[in-house]
């Protein structure tokens, strides 16, 4: 069955209320997803299938899904009161969308909980897989270098997302100048997803690894991470739509190469 994504007169979705009394687990059945506009969305047939792909899973999760201006008003209201003005300072700075989208996906997933899925990513699992744990955070391998952050799993108030968007805004707010290739990863994707994460390790005298694929070695309390193939092949298809004509990847060489 599909779940086609519908506006309603103020502005959100369906199935967008959360609702902390049904949340019994560590890491709440809840998704979450964010693009452009409900519009964007429903011009695209394939992102309009990948994100059914998550929708066919409510009620039994609860689904939210986020336009751009839906994540400002989030991260200038609820993330300010957590971690004050310059949070909001740093979202302002980064001069893509997809960076906004990045450090917002730490912070709803800090505040509330549940599992974050770029719009597409497309899911091949029961996205209960997600959910099963007592732990800090689930994520897996993106490559041998960084850990994936285009899904993962947290539960509120983890401190491993904390580290992140710690060192994300720090990084943003420091920086002289946000130019270069690598610079979106660095600042907001996987690299300060992964840099976070080891510093969290590090900081606990936990184990780190230079190769991140052994990171399926964490079945613990802190992290739980999927081995590589198992993830990418069986549980998570990720379109890479980045990469089309009118994705991230064209704005970064416009705005920041």
């Amino acid at each position: 069955m599909d779940f086609v994504i519908t506006e309603t007169e103020e502005g959100t979705f369906e199935n967008n209320e959360i609702n902390d009394e049904i949340i019994k687990s560590n890491i709440p059945k809840r998704i979450f997803q964010t693009h452009k506009s409900i519009h964007y969305i429903q011009s695209k047939p394939t992102l309009q299938k990948a994100i059914n792909s998550w929708r066919r899973f409510v009620p039994e999760f609860g689904y939210h899904f986020y336009t751009d201006e839906m994540c400002d008003e989030f991260m200038k209201t609820e993330m300010v009161e957590e971690f004050g003005e310059e949070i909001y300072e740093a979202y302002n700075r980064v001069p893509i969308s997809v960076m906004k989208a990045d450090l917002w996906r730490y912070c709803i997933i800090y505040k509330y909980g549940g599992i974050y899925a770029d719009a597409d990513a497309v899911c091949l699992c029961d996205p209960n897989m997600f959910t099963l744990y007592e732990t800090q955070l689930v994520c897996a391998p993106e490559n041998s270098t960084h850990l994936c952050q285009w899904t993962f799993a947290a539960p509120a108030n983890s401190p491993l997302l904390k580290s992140i968007i710690e060192l994300s805004v720090k990084r943003i707010l420091t920086i002289p100048l946000i130019k270069g290739e690598h610079v979106i990863h660095y600042l907001t994707g996987p690299g300060v997803f992964t840099d976070g994460i080891d510093k969290y390790l590090h900081e606990n005298d936990m184990k780190t690894f230079n190769d991140k694929k052994k990171y399926y070695l964490y079945k613990n309390p802190t992290m739980i991470c999927f081995m590589g193939e198992r993830f990418h092949q069986t549980m998570i298809h990720h379109l890479f739509t980045g990469q089309n004509e009118d994705g991230w990847t064209h704005e970064r060489y416009q705005k920041l190469m």
